[in-house]
């Protein structure tokens, strides 16, 4: 909101420090439940008329400070409060969405890096003549503890009082709203939501019911638990500046001080579980604002129990379409027993695959039918995208990395993200190709080709772009192979065995596919990496040493 005209005493930063008092809130969240995540709406009170955010940042910090929500959705964020060192300070600990934008966000988006990745995100003035501070900011977020996304957006609606006229703009507000997150969903999946800010819309409101009438809920209405606070008013009215020269709040007379005269509101679609909804009201935080911090604390639902991991790539990823044949055997399918109960294992990889076949054959359309919210979609081509040797390979197979190789992988991704799911890559296996230094060489299968390192360089590369995990298999089955030394190396590979024979019955010299035991230690360090990197897609199996 707008701001009275109040006294303009000055005063020193560190008074503030000394009167604040660190008291938690009371919706202090269990660290030990790893999927709760808190989310609070929190307009801050600008500078307008010369309110000096000097007095009052430590305040509005320890706010953010104390109660150490994963995501905040700010309000009124002005010039002067981008010049205080609190945002500095605050920057250790989160990561802020679109700050540096013109004109200047008065919405932006805390969100706590440890816990939170950020993916995407926007911005949108609702009307740059009618008011340059009354914006939406959207941002799309995955936890890294698990994978899952999600959209978090601030808001602040038109301020005037209440009439048709005004009624009609914050309608069309949240209609934009609406229609912004419609098409992130298009690109990111039907992930669920959850917004809040200073919407200037009591319950009941014209604002309020185009939320809920597009299926969204009102948090404190489906919370499965709310403290007395939130029964209470969110909007309190301006601190006054007193002779000592510090600000201060207080709460409306009981008459006005309630809930359902409340202008900030936080809402959530479905697949949001809202376990806790409270208002931080302590006399700290209302000396600092004219509206109280909403704090909600949420998990992401799932309606099945486990999860599933697809894998898309070649026959070093599955082995099914060679048995019977026992010398073959891939990593893909090692994995499937280190997952841990009611995950499973989705392998549409196929044998001779590379990027373009697999979208040719129609494999990729027939995997991609099946992957649902926050599934895992593993992605390793390389082995065959390298092959130029032959026509056939030169017009069904190969690919190029500066071209598209790229434009495949990108697609690959998208269509992933846009279903919900989760897109990983992994980069080909090393191939046990032995020079007479005894080293591995990695050369081109013709001399214009590339060699396999140039895809997984391509891959990862790629992947820094998209903001898309990958697992350098390549690099850590060089590692491995060039340990292990040539003897004990080409045992991991069907060479080994001379149990497949060309057509004049001599053996094949295979160094591309595992056998079982090659198969299990490269599933092994999969596992470990994605373990040791913390990626989010660990939590699906179990321990490899065990």
């Amino acid at each position: 909101m707008f701001m009275s005209i109040v006294q303009d005493n000055a005063i020193l930063l560190f008074s503030v420090c000394i009167l604040w008092m660190h008291i938690p809130v009371s919706a202090t969240p269990d660290m030990q439940d790893k999927q709760r995540i808190r989310f609070t709406s929190f307009n801050i009170w600008s500078n307008w008329r010369d309110r000096d955010t000097r007095l009052r940042e430590v305040g509005i910090e320890n706010v953010i400070t104390d109660t150490r929500p994963e995501v905040v959705a700010l309000q009124e964020i002005s010039s002067e409060w981008r010049e205080c060192q609190m945002f500095v300070r605050l920057s250790s600990d989160y990561g802020i969405v679109r700050w540096n934008e013109t004109p200047i966000n008065h919405t932006p988006i805390l969100y706590r890096r440890e816990r939170l990745k950020l993916l995407d995100s926007g911005y949108e003035v609702f009307n740059v003549i009618l008011d340059k501070s009354k914006s939406v900011t959207w941002s799309v977020l995955e936890d890294r503890n698990d994978g899952r996304r999600f959209i978090a957006f601030s808001t602040h609606l038109w301020h005037k009082a209440n009439g048709a006229e005004s009624d009609a703009i914050r309608e069309g507000c949240v209609r934009l709203i609406q229609t912004r997150i419609s098409e992130v969903r298009r690109k990111w999946g039907d992930i669920p939501a959850i917004g809040g800010g200073d919407m200037n819309s009591t319950f009941g409101s014209v604002a309020y019911a185009a939320f809920c009438s597009a299926g969204w809920s009102d948090a404190m209405k489906v919370a499965r638990a709310k403290t007395e606070n939130a029964l209470l008013c969110s909007y309190h009215g301006y601190p006054v500046k007193g002779n000592d020269g510090r600000y201060h709040g207080r709460l409306f007379p009981a008459d006005r001080n309630r809930s359902e005269l409340s202008i900030d509101h936080i809402f959530v679609t479905p697949g949001m579980v809202v376990l806790r909804y409270d208002m931080d009201v302590r006399q700290p935080t209302l000396d600092i604002s004219d509206h109280s911090p909403l704090v909600v604390d949420f998990t992401l639902s799932v309606e099945r129990k486990g999860r599933k991991v697809f894998f898309a790539g070649d026959s070093t990823l599955d082995d099914r379409q060679r048995k019977p044949d026992p010398p073959y055997a891939s990593w893909g399918t090692e994995l499937e027993k280190y997952m841990r109960d009611g995950n499973i294992v989705c392998n549409f990889a196929k044998c001779g695959a590379s990027s373009k076949s697999f979208l040719a054959d129609g494999r990729w359309s027939q995997m991609l039918e099946n992957v649902g919210l926050w599934d895992f979609v593993v992605i390793q081509f390389g082995h065959n995208d390298q092959k130029r040797s032959t026509e056939f390979y030169r017009k069904y197979r190969n690919s190029t990395t500066n071209g598209t190789y790229e434009k495949y992988l990108t697609r690959f991704a998208a269509e992933v993200r846009a279903k919900g799911g989760i897109p990983m890559f992994a980069t080909s296996i090393a191939r046990a190709s032995f020079g007479e230094d005894g080293h591995l060489v990695d050369l081109p299968d013709t001399e214009e080709g590339e060699n396999l390192r140039a895809y997984a360089d391509a891959a990862i590369t790629l992947a820094g772009k998209l903001n898309v995990d990958v697992v350098d298999m390549n690099i850590l089955t060089h590692t491995l192979l060039e340990k292990m030394g040539k003897e004990e190396a080409l045992k991991f590979f069907v060479i080994s065995t001379g149990m497949v024979k060309d057509k004049e019955g001599k053996p094949v010299q295979d160094v591309t596919h595992p056998t079982q035991a090659g198969a299990e230690a490269f599933a092994r360090l999969f596992i470990k990496d994605v373990c040791n990197r913390q990626l989010p897609i660990r939590g699906l199996f179990r321990n490899a040493d065990q």
